[in-house]
């Protein structure tokens, strides 16, 4: 059998109940109200509930079916051939089966060797035609170069998906990348690993002018040129190269589609195509988060982002600041423009004695005025996260320190707000879900 996973545990059934034209007269309630129960038992209960569910009536079986495959979850090679078997031969009555899947997640945690990373790039070609409904692709494997058959067979197969994770590691050439990404004709979320990206030593421009080349780099046809509206972007990213994506999609429709962008970063470098960006997508940007995995970012590389022409941004996280860059951090929120701002979140770093003495008390007094009587805030700010890391020091809600002590008597308005919440204790963000 297959290494199929539908959420906890599989299992299957035998026969379809859908022809059975007079199992409704056979239920003592109306179908309706069988297919709310089904329905409650799918968000809190278990796939044994759901089966146990099915096997009770028929009429329960299409509805408790819809839940149990929703997920399909392919972890090794063997799997992926033994699920495309069991389709072709008709058992579990394959493609009624396959028509639930919503969801497929393909993990490949078997054997290192190069040679068994290259089947995932032919799942659209192979189960394409089975998975007519699938909606969201996870591909939480590394991923080669793949063939151009795949490119067809996701625009072919794969035109209601609208959700596509690369967690990668991602071994291609950003032009296959985007030639990727470009294949998925509904796509609206995108999370992508680009760690492993090949990126070239040319310019945006020099690409689209290159000839058609059999080797790592491809000319972009114009039907795969960017026609997508994105709605969600989120990138891990550890080459300031990423202007070369982030350039397609500063030329494509999606950067006046973008609702939300999250980025993480190990060089600072990064910040200076994503406030390109940021700026691009003016008005449609309604969440940002700048998370660093590198330390403290520096002045210059913060005065990147400016958030003027975000006029309707509600939820901020800026990335891990140095407490003796402040006055730079006071520049990029006096930048904010939205009348909708309801949450900030600011990491800040100090060594004792930076955090304490060498940091002058009308910083942070400019900043708790900024924050708690701008007009731009005043009126929707519900909630500013402070999370303090210090040098050498375990911050301890219940002992707090004397840099907290005294950083909560320099930001007396927000608290007096009720929106001030300090923290050392950051919480885990992960932008990938494993």
């Amino acid at each position: 059998m297959p290494e199929l996973e539908t959420e906890d545990d599989p299992w299957s059934l035998d026969g379809d109940a859908s022809d059975d034209t007079h199992a409704c007269h056979d239920a003592v309630l109306p179908v309706e109200i069988l297919e709310r129960i089904v329905d409650y038992l799918s968000l809190n209960g278990s796939v044994a509930d759901l089966r146990s569910c099915a096997l009770t009536h028929r009429v329960l079986l299409p509805r408790a079916r819809l839940y149990v495959f929703t997920t399909l979850t392919l972890r090794s090679q063997d799997a992926f051939a033994n699920y495309l078997t069991t389709l072709r031969s008709g058992k579990l009555t394959g493609s009624s089966i396959a028509s639930y899947v919503q969801r497929l997640r393909v993990r490949n945690v078997g054997r290192d060797a190069q040679k068994w990373w290259s089947w995932p790039v032919h799942i659209p070609m192979l189960l394409g035609p089975w998975l007519v409904n699938l909606a969201e692709l996870c591909m939480s494997c590394p991923i080669m170069d793949p063939h151009p058959t795949f490119f067809v067979s996701v625009a072919s197969y794969f035109t209601k998906v609208h959700t596509l994770e690369l967690a990668g590691p991602v071994h291609l050439s950003v032009y296959n990348l985007i030639r990727m990404i470009s294949a998925f004709p509904s796509l609206e979320a995108l999370t992508v690993n680009l760690d492993g990206v090949r990126w070239p030593n040319l310019t945006p421009e020099d690409l689209l002018a290159m000839q058609p080349d059999p080797g790592m780099f491809l000319r972009l046809p114009q039907k795969l040129r960017q026609k997508l509206h994105l709605r969600s972007l989120s990138v891990a990213s550890v080459d300031p190269q990423i202007s070369y994506l982030i350039d397609w999609i500063i030329d494509g429709p999606s950067v006046t589609t973008l609702r939300t962008l999250w980025f993480e970063f190990w060089d600072e470098q990064v910040l200076g195509p994503v406030g390109q960006l940021v700026s691009a997508c003016g008005a449609s940007l309604e969440d940002l988060t700048l998370d660093s995995c590198c330390g403290p970012v520096s002045a210059s590389a913060l005065g990147n982002i400016d958030l003027k022409h975000n006029t309707n941004l509600r939820r901020l996280y800026l990335p891990h600041i140095d407490t003796s860059h402040v006055p730079t951090l006071i520049t990029l929120l006096s930048s904010v423009t939205s009348k909708q701002l309801a949450s900030v979140s600011l990491r800040l770093y100090a060594t004792t004695r930076v955090g304490l003495k060498d940091n002058p008390d009308d910083h942070w007094i400019r900043l708790d005025a900024l924050l708690a009587e701008a007009s731009s805030f005043s009126s929707c700010l519900k909630e500013v996260e402070i999370y303090l890391e210090m040098k050498d020091k375990v911050f301890d809600p219940h002992a707090p320190t004397t840099f907290q002590r005294r950083l909560e008597k320099r930001l007396l308005k927000l608290r007096k707000r009720g929106v001030l919440k300090l923290d050392g204790r950051r919480p885990f963000r992960c932008m990938i879900k494993w």
